[in-house]
């Protein structure tokens, strides 16, 4: 709010006030609303460049030549904006030697966004005393007219004249989660209602000793046809008498990095006047602003000023006086030299030459297109228009054909392709952040895309309810790094979401080597307070040693492999304990290990720049307002991209064939109700689809029928594939989904593979909720086979996708014909629920139908295991490293076990039957086979009985009373759901690192002395996993010794896991009592070879 100060404690712009004479124009061919009274009544119409012949023109003049600015094609103003871009990229460059364009840092509180300030040397700088910040992100601009003389637009309030605000952004839209509330989209910098008043430094923040109220007054009446909301403020400062008057104007209908809609066109145009007017002499130059205040406000003052040109006949025999020249690429440019990215997006631009040549046309009496208040729809509209039909509202019967029959052949693929060129050029926004195009969540990007899809739904909304829903993610972000260890920078690998080095600056400490894995504070020696710690990969996770070196005193932490190669990873989820944390080689660290051994020092520095937020993003849904509002057909995409690149076949090609659907479908009634999702974070596992899910009550589940995904609909490589989703092992009326899609392939002569349904995209959250699901998909990084080829066509032995999560994902990434393909088959799922559910399962329950049956596939599982084995011919070792996606784990039962059976039962490479040992992180293990698949293992255990809770290695165990209550567990919480559980601070101090999970167990039988006990489990880390062969063994250690044991001797367990995943794992584990405590511990299970292949490393 400093922006509203008086002029005697802020800066100003010496340049001339604006100029209020701008001729006025009537709007007829837009539809405008008369400010002032009745429309006049319309003008004859000519033909543009023609002499009136009729007697009621005899009277007029000749209509001068309309310019030739305003006939240029779309690929003219295309290669204009184009040459734009080229040169603000060359005042960018320039900026790095230049004074003249250089840029301000980025500043993290008075910055919206961190690409969008002003130029060094033309930004509006607050008198404040020195030392203290002048900085605001606001730029004045004059632009200087063909009649030479000067318009400009700047911040402040001239002593007693009005001010005048311009707003062309809202400042609240509904909350997702609860409609009747309102969320914040722009802060409200004003006071909204009667009574209430603003501040203006309060506290003195500043040190200028200035102080000021803004006080509301009155809401004004709106102008009628329009959104424009009006209110008048006073501002007054104190120590003086005089109350400044500011009127603020509201325009909430321009959607963010957009064109107006036509219909709006006319009410911009009468806000451009009715501002003017209330600005009285124009002593006070208006502000405008939107969001990041170059976009919308951008074309807002170009549109106006270039206005004033053409109504005031500049423009009138131009050809004559300016040949060659345009004066809207010209003002643009002026524009862009004072503040970048003014008039941001090419659909902003083309909207500029558009509307003036309506205007022109109105002026000099050229006919309406399509009659008085009636023109040709925008390019998108344009495009829609050329391959629909016009169907009459509650046509039924055709509903089933959507697309079919009312798309031509080609057409449709045309309209898919402009839209992802359209979708292009808004990843591209995500470059001056990433350095590429991109759409990942938290991006400009993905902020475009959002505003995308929501300004096209809300053309639609008497035909939908539409509803933002926001959540929060984390995000990370590395802009740079350095280590130099003693005098020599070393190659290293910052880690994923790891934080930056104090103030981003570097850290100068000696480094410090500390024992063991760096997994338990007494891993650090006194010294380490103060130090850059060097720590040993292994046992537990980058993240858990990161927070171990800050809980230390660390200053920075350098992780270095624990064998040959580079080292990279993640922290994981932020702790406040991180420390700026990077990876180097083994290679690379013995030499200062060995330096560190002999007591030498080593001075050394970190340095690392980065990010780490929790970000929110947006999942957009569209409901039908009609139909059946309990029984809901639902289909989704996701509406972002990874990082690497834009993703326009992943997953912009589900994206934008759910949203031309949802545009066509508005022509027909429904019996069902249709919901439309573009979920965010799919990316970044499936957060969107998760969170919406979670956020149903019982009752709202049970509204949707079905939920059908459609993720990658045009891979290059394609090949039509249908997820093989079956009633046995998934909600039932999974089955009939499948089977829809196979029906439509075969009946249009197409052939289909199945693929697994596994987990992969964001029907996974519907299923595990018992609703049913399915979807298609045409291939990501999967290798098409020849049987494949001969079925499809393309490439055997490529990827579906080549480009998949790479920056190739562009607009050439996309088999239009694939495309067209499945855009009709979507069309025919969602129409076939929309008109009835017959013959579909109804549903019965909010828990998955699937039964118990062994499902080779299961959900999206964070908790899925890598294991590599490493061996020495001469010495027979054999050696098997395990990991996580974020984490190695010392050991993990369902791996070993089948590494045991590779082994001792495949005759694969490396295997031996002669072999009796494994050797793990946690230490040697003794092996066996026994039966013709089953093999057992003797685990290395140490058993600790914490103060609040029993575990071994690092799980939780709670009992639970039933097997009803097992199958409530909360899968994202992981508890049950109204109770709370221990978490991992409850655990003794050396026992809270590594991977933290909670088993959940009920006893299934009461057996006689030396019979199994028999117990039902399910085990929770961030998802739920249908086999933990380490947490049976703690839990089985837990019991053999506190609960069931009498003394001395051998207890059986059996641990029925997974079955309400319907992936029923059985695992046994023995334990040997001895002087009462925990001797040995044997797993053993069967194993079953699943796939075999090779990977050369």
């Amino acid at each position: 709010m400093e922006a509203l100060r008086s002029s005697t404690k802020r800066a100003h712009s010496a340049t001339p006030p604006p100029d209020n004479s701008v001729p006025q124009v009537d709007g007829a061919c837009l539809g405008k609303p008369d400010a002032a009274g009745d429309a006049a009544p319309p003008a004859k119409a000519v033909k543009a460049g023609e002499t009136a012949a009729s007697p009621e023109a005899d009277s007029k003049p000749s209509m001068p030549a309309m310019p030739f600015f305003l006939r240029l094609e779309e690929a003219d103003t295309k290669e204009k904006y184009a040459e734009l871009v080229r040169l603000e990229n060359e005042r960018l460059a320039r900026g790095n030697d230049d004074p003249e364009w250089g840029r301000l840092n980025p500043d993290p509180v008075l910055d919206r966004y961190n690409n969008i300030h002003p130029w060094a040397v033309n930004r509006i700088k607050l008198q404040v005393p020195e030392g203290v910040n002048d900085y605001i992100n606001a730029s004045p601009v004059t632009l200087v007219s063909t009649a030479s003389t000067q318009s400009t637009l700047k911040k402040g309030i001239q002593d007693n004249s009005p001010a005048v605000i311009i707003m062309l952004s809202p400042t609240h839209g509904p909350d997702p989660n609860d409609p009747t509330k309102q969320m914040e989209k722009c802060y409200p910098y004003f006071p909204m209602e009667e009574g209430h008043e603003i501040m203006i430094n309060e506290t003195n923040e500043l040190g200028d000793d200035f102080k000021g109220k803004i006080t509301f007054v009155s809401r004004e009446p709106g102008i009628p046809g329009t959104s424009i909301e009006v209110r008048k403020f006073e501002m007054t400062v104190e120590g003086e008498d005089e109350e400044k008057p500011i009127f603020h104007y509201l325009y909430p209908s321009w959607p963010d990095f957009g064109a107006l809609a036509e219909e709006n066109v006319a009410s911009i145009l009468t806000l451009m006047e009715v501002s003017r007017k209330a600005n009285g002499r124009g002593e006070n130059p208006r502000l405008v602003h939107c969001s990041a205040g170059v976009g919308r406000t951008g074309t807002f003052v170009a549109l106006e000023f270039l206005l004033g040109e053409l109504l005031g006949g500049s423009w009138e025999n131009w050809e004559e006086k300016h040949a060659g020249e345009d004066p809207v690429f010209q003002t643009v440019n002026q524009l862009r030299e004072q503040r970048k990215t003014m008039v941001q997006a090419y659909e902003q631009y083309a909207f500029l030459y558009e509307v003036l040549r309506k205007l022109w046309e109105e002026k000099y009496e050229a006919p309406c297109v399509g009659g008085e208040h009636a023109h040709e729809k925008r390019a998108e509209m344009a495009k829609r228009k050329e391959v629909c039909d016009t169907v009459e509202d509650g046509n039924q019967k055709d509903l089933r054909l959507l697309f079919n029959d009312r798309f031509k052949m080609r057409a449709l693929q045309k309209l898919l392709s402009a839209q992802t060129k359209e979708l292009y050029k808004i990843a591209e926004l995500g470059t001056a952040e990433y350095g590429h195009p991109t759409r990942v969540i938290g991006s400009e990007g993905h902020a475009g895309t959002l505003n995308y899809l929501y300004s096209t739904l809300s053309q639609y909304s008497d035909y939908y309810d539409i509803s933002n829903q926001t959540f929060y993610a984390t995000l990370g972000k590395i802009f740079g790094s350095r280590l130099v260890l003693g005098s020599a920078q070393v190659t290293a690998s910052p880690m994923s979401l790891t934080p930056p080095t104090p103030k981003k600056e570097p850290v100068y400490a000696p480094l410090v080597l500390v024992a063991n894995e760096g997994c338990n504070p007494s891993d650090y020696p006194k010294n380490a307070t103060g130090s850059i710690a060097l720590i040993r990969r292994g046992i537990c996770s980058f993240g858990a040693k990161s927070e171990a070196a800050g809980r230390a005193g660390a200053l920075a932490a350098v992780v270095y492999n624990n064998y040959p190669g580079s080292l990279s990873g993640t922290l994981g989820d932020p702790s406040k304990y991180h420390v700026a944390t990077v990876g180097i080689s083994n290679e690379d660290a013995q030499p200062y290990i060995k330096d560190l051994e002999a007591g030498k020092i080593i001075p050394s520095s970190v340095w690392v720049d980065a990010i780490v937020r929790r970000t929110p993003t947006t999942n957009i849904i569209a409901q039908t307002k009609g139909g059946d509002q309990a029984n809901c057909v639902m289909a989704g995409g996701h509406s972002d991209s990874v990082s690497e690149g834009p993703g326009i076949n992943d997953d912009g090609t589900g994206s934008l064939s759910l949203l031309e659907i949802a545009v066509h479908l508005t022509k027909y009634s429904t019996e069902n109700c249709v919901r439309f999702a573009w979920w965010a974070g799919e990316e970044e596992g499936l957060l969107g689809s998760d969170y919406y899910v979670s956020q149903l009550s019982s009752e709202e589940n049970m509204k949707i029928r079905l939920f059908m995904d459609y993720d990658m609909m045009a891979s290059p490589n394609y090949a039509y594939q249908v997820y093989d989703a079956r009633n046995s092992r998934n909600p039932v009326g999974s089955q009939e989904l499948r089977d829809l899609y196979i029906d439509w392939y075969t009946a249009n002569g197409l052939n289909y593979t199945y693929i697994p349904f596994d987990g992969r995209s964001d029907y996974d959250a519907f299923i595990k909720h018992g609703i049913p699901g399915g979807g298609i998909a045409t291939g990501a990084e999967g290798i098409k086979t020849q049987k494949e080829v001969d079925m499809f066509g393309g490439r055997a032995g490529a990827w579906y996708d080549p480009c998949y999560h790479q920056l190739c994902d562009d607009v050439q990434n996309c088999n239009l014909g694939a495309w067209e393909i499945n855009t009709k088959l979507i069309a025919h799922s969602i129409a076939t629920y929309a008109v009835t559910f017959d013959g579909f399962p109804k549903r019965t329950s909010v828990k998955t139908d699937a039964v118990t049956e062994d499902s080779p596939y299961h959900g999206n599982q964070n908790v899925a295991r890598l294991r590599w084995m490493r061996f020495d011919s001469k010495i027979g070792l054999r050696t098997i490293d395990i990991f996580t996606p974020n984490a190695e784990l010392p050991f993990a039962g369902h791996p070993t076990i089948g590494t045991i059976f590779y082994l001792l039962k495949t005759g694969g490479e490396g295997s031996n039957s002669n072999i009796d040992t494994i050797t793990t992180k946690a230490g040697p293990i003794p092996i066996s086979l026994f039966g013709d698949n089953k093999v057992r293992a003797v685990i290395p255990q140490t058993f600790h009985r914490h103060a609040k809770t029993f575990t071994s290695m690092t799980f939780i165990y709670v009992q639970l009373p039933d097997l009803e209550t097992l199958g409530k567990v909360d899968l994202q919480t992981g508890n049950v759901v109204g109770d709370t559980y221990a978490s991992a601070e409850t655990m003794d101090e050396g026992w809270k690192v590594g991977l933290v999970g909670t088993m959940y167990y009920v006893p299934v039988n009461t057996p006689g002395k030396g019979e199994q006990r028999h117990y039902r489990t399910r085990m929770i880390f961030t998802r739920e996993d249908p086999g933990t062969g380490s947490a049976s063994c703690g839990l089985a250690a837990y019991l053999a010794k506190e609960v069931v044991g009498g003394g001395e001797g051998r207890e059986s367990f059996v641990f029925e896991q997974g079955v309400e995943m319907g992936r029923r794992n059985e695992i046994t584990v023995e334990v040997e009592i001895k002087g009462g405590e925990v001797e040995g511990v044997w797993l053993s299970g069967e194993a079953a070879v699943v796939m075999e292949g090779t990977v050369q490393v």
